[in-house]
């Protein structure tokens, strides 16, 4: 019996070590045992409201002042990740980009998720260009050409700041 509870108690732990804190796994917004698995999303972050109606990222970049202040949903490439924590990635549409911060620094995404598909919630803010921020994300980055901040123009640049992230290979 002893032997017995000891091999469960081990089975939990080890399922419990798989698991990355704050983040979760669904097929395609479906629960586990949901309908049949398309890819499977990795979540961050706030809990993911798979029925948010989704931007693409095309959009945003189109016009980002449209966008600002308000609650979205955004889909793109994943660019960039920060190498350091996770706290920041950036999303594109081939040609252009834009930087999502995590909401507070409050959780992280996974660092080898570029060239994944994101979904992102959250909301574009507006921010002035600063030099010693630009250099500071250039030394987080695996892939300095992807900042958005180098395309900026007219001294601001515009971030998505987020709430929660799913990302899928």
């Amino acid at each position: 019996m002893r032997a017995w509870m000891l091999i469960a108690g081990l089975g939990v732990s080890l399922a419990a070590c798989g698991a990355t804190a704050g983040a979760s796994e669904g097929i395609d917004g479906e629960a586990a045992g949901g309908k049949a698995a398309k890819a499977l999303w990795s979540t961050f972050g706030d809990k993911f409201d798979a029925s948010a109606p989704v931007v693409p990222i095309k959009d945003v970049l189109d016009a980002p002042a449209n966008f600002v202040g308000k609650p979205l949903t955004v889909q793109g490439t994943v660019a960039d990740v920060c190498q350091k924590a996770g706290c920041w990635m950036v999303l594109g549409d081939g040609a252009r980009t834009l930087r999502v911060r995590m909401a507070d620094h409050a959780f992280s995404v996974e660092k080898q998720g570029t060239g994944w598909t994101a979904q992102v919630q959250g909301e574009v803010v507006a921010k002035p260009l600063d030099a010693a921020m630009v250099e500071h994300l250039r030394s987080e980055s695996g892939k300095p050409e992807a900042m958005p901040e180098v395309a900026a123009t007219g001294g601001t640049v515009y971030e998505l700041v987020a709430t929660a992230v799913r990302m899928k290979p």
